[in-house]
């Protein structure tokens, strides 16, 4: 069982981060989806929001993302927008 997800957050001109973290949270149509180790595979399709994920370390990042693609597959979560900004200081 995993206890960790790999993230990996590609905008249209860069890798904007990739890392291990505990948990996302990303926002689509219907609302705020939550996403954990061992999530069922999925994609959806994202819209402009602030996105929230915690690092291993316990840390809270919250970043502006654009509409974009997110799927989630055995433990990677690969987020594919346009753009993407950290709210808090990086």
């Amino acid at each position: 069982m995993l206890d960790r997800l790999t993230l990996t957050i590609l905008t249209a001109d860069k890798r904007f981060y990739q890392g291990d973290v505990k948990r996302i949270n990303i926002t689509n149509k219907e609302g705020i989806l939550e996403i954990l180790p061992n999530h069922i595979p999925l994609i959806t399709t994202v819209i402009p929001s602030v996105t929230r994920f915690v690092d291993i370390e316990g840390k809270e990042h919250r970043l502006f993302t654009s509409a974009g693609i997110i799927r989630v597959k055995k433990g990677q979560v690969d987020l594919l927008c346009e753009d993407s900004k950290w709210i808090d200081n990086q």
